[in-house]
């Protein structure tokens, strides 16, 4: 999963346009294994239980919907 907070800022991070342009080209890193993934950007009831998720994970992302007015974007990442 990776969020498009962009530390709260007005617009969209830059990466978010490539992965939507270009689904088929994104890969992932772990490690020294690198790994074709498939972007998928959550809506509705997933994003709102996936964004409990992560600030109760990482609390200091709660800060970040206050500073904009735009959805936070999370991007669920799948082996492709």
């Amino acid at each position: 999963m990776i969020v498009g907070s962009a530390n709260g800022a007005a617009r969209h991070p830059a990466w978010l346009y490539n992965l939507a342009k270009h689904p088929d080209q994104v890969w992932i890193e772990i490690g020294k294994q690198k790994i074709r993934v498939r972007p998928e950007t959550l809506k509705g009831e997933e994003r709102a239980a996936m964004w409990r998720r992560i600030v109760q994970a990482a609390p200091n992302y709660a800060s970040y919907e206050t500073k904009t007015d735009r959805e936070i974007p999370l991007v669920r990442l799948r082996p492709a």
